[in-house]
């Protein structure tokens, strides 16, 4: 199958026009399946070259030299996010450097979840008293990640991840890019979009880019809390250079 060419119409376009494109001009994934991962997981790993472009603006292209897991991991565990290494790992099927962010961590609570977590296998997935054990231990966990680490190893549905809100909304377009078929990631990714662009929540920008869709979201956002000054700096990059909107010339002219 063909795929529409990744090149974006600019380096502002976000992760809903990589991965959804236009209405009248939708983008064809035509993804594939990670053999190696494929069956190791609980649910299969997809690769295509508009997830990996999407990938990289969520901060989760550890395919280069100077962006590798390994160097994420232990950046994060430098500056305390231990659970989000964890996790982090989890989702790109290395067991064992989950085991070690979370058994090295002085938390004693996490030194305990790295003994359960040690006892995963392939067959763990079938083995009703572990996933038992697990669901036990898992609802006692407040934190969002230590949540997601074992619902994803005890479910087949990567929805059950995704709905953890706690999660940042870049882990969750990275899962989501990472484990959600070319039927199911475009429809979620158009979900997340529209309900960023409702809330006027500016992280969403992740998801519009900056472009026309990101000044929707941006009206929301000014409408909602009056302030005009952080749209306009934002905004200034592309206005009038790479599109015209009224809207954004009303607000620079302020």
């Amino acid at each position: 199958m063909l795929t529409k060419p990744v090149a974006a119409e600019s380096t502002f376009t976000g992760v809903y026009g990589i991965i959804c494109g236009k209405e009248k001009d939708p983008v064809i994934l035509g993804s594939q399946k990670i053999p190696v991962l494929t069956g190791q997981l609980p649910v299969p790993a997809f690769k295509g070259p508009q997830r990996k472009v999407a990938l990289q603006l969520c901060g989760w292209g550890f395919d280069s030299p100077k962006n590798d897991l390994a160097s994420q991991l232990t950046g994060l565990e430098i500056s305390g996010f231990t659970e989000r290494a964890a996790s982090l790992a989890i989702f790109h099927l290395d067991l064992r450097r989950a085991i070690k962010s979370l058994s090295s961590s002085p938390a004693e609570h996490l030194k305990l979840v790295s003994l359960a977590l040690a006892g995963y296998t392939e067959d763990s997935r079938t083995n009703p008293l572990w996933k038992e054990s697990v669901a036990a231990l898992t609802a006692q966990f407040q934190h969002p990640y230590l949540k997601a680490i074992f619902t994803f190893l005890t479910s087949a549905n990567p929805f059950s991840v995704l709905d953890n809100d706690g999660l940042s909304l870049s882990d969750r377009v990275g899962f989501a890019c990472r484990f959600l078929d070319d039927r199911e990631l475009p429809l979620y990714i158009k979900k997340l979009t529209d309900e960023y662009t409702r809330s006027g929540n500016v992280e969403g920008i992740l998801l519009t880019g900056l472009t026309k869709e990101g000044i929707d979201l941006f009206e929301v956002y000014i409408d909602s809390t009056g302030d005009v000054q952080t749209p306009t700096l934002v905004l200034s990059q592309v206005v009038p250079k790479e599109f015209k909107d009224k809207r954004a010339e009303k607000w620079l002219d302020m």
